[in-house]
């Protein structure tokens, strides 16, 4: 998963390099990397990525800057999600820009600034949006959680992977039956097989 996350991020982030341009081309060309679906003429790289989508999700965080490059709707800018994920769909045909809207569409002068036919209904969700800092002038920046560079590593990915995932522990006997003992951390191979015997 670490390493499917870091092949992730590399597409969401427009690293420039020609495999994730390609991947980006290939399997995201009308649609976000975020909204993609599984598809059997997907590759099994492309199949393990999307597997990750949630995981990673949870790692990242906008900087938001211009919004020139976020894409409102879908990008994951505002609470892990994009703007569709926090409307219904009647709100969407009442309000909704165009799908390729970026987050600039709701800054003004380096502040967030209310479209005049928002819903009065999703105030509360202007309310999240006006919490979050624009930061002015350059680009926005996707920033990676698990380590004080905001880049994904492999390493820092997979330290994220052993903080969360249960580890299986070991099978013991309580009079006569087994019990499957299961723990949400990790435990070394040393830890392991001492806990074993």
């Amino acid at each position: 998963m670490a390493a499917m996350g870091t092949r992730l991020w590399e597409i969401a982030s427009n690293h420039c390099s020609l495999w994730a341009s390609w991947m980006k081309a290939r399997y995201c060309r009308r649609t976000s990397v975020w909204n993609a679906k599984f598809s059997s003429s997907g590759s099994a790289l492309w199949q393990k990525i999307l597997k990750s989508i949630e995981w990673i999700r949870e790692q990242l965080q906008f900087l938001i800057f211009e919004g020139k490059s976020i894409k409102l709707w879908d990008d994951p800018w505002l609470n892990g999600f994009g703007l569709k994920h926090h409307f219904n769909n009647q709100a969407l045909l009442l309000w909704g820009p165009p799908d390729e809207t970026t987050v600039d569409y709701l800054i003004s002068n380096g502040k967030w600034q209310k479209p005049e036919r928002w819903p009065p209904e999703f105030d509360h969700i202007w309310e999240d949006i006006s919490q979050l800092e624009v930061g002015g002038k350059g680009p926005d920046i996707l920033v990676w959680m698990g380590n004080k560079t905001g880049i994904v590593t492999c390493s820092s990915a997979w330290q994220k992977v052993k903080e969360k995932r249960p580890i299986l522990i070991g099978l013991k006997r309580f009079g006569g039956l087994s019990f499957l003992l299961a723990g949400a951390f990790f435990v070394g191979k040393r830890n392991f097989t001492s806990f074993l015997h």
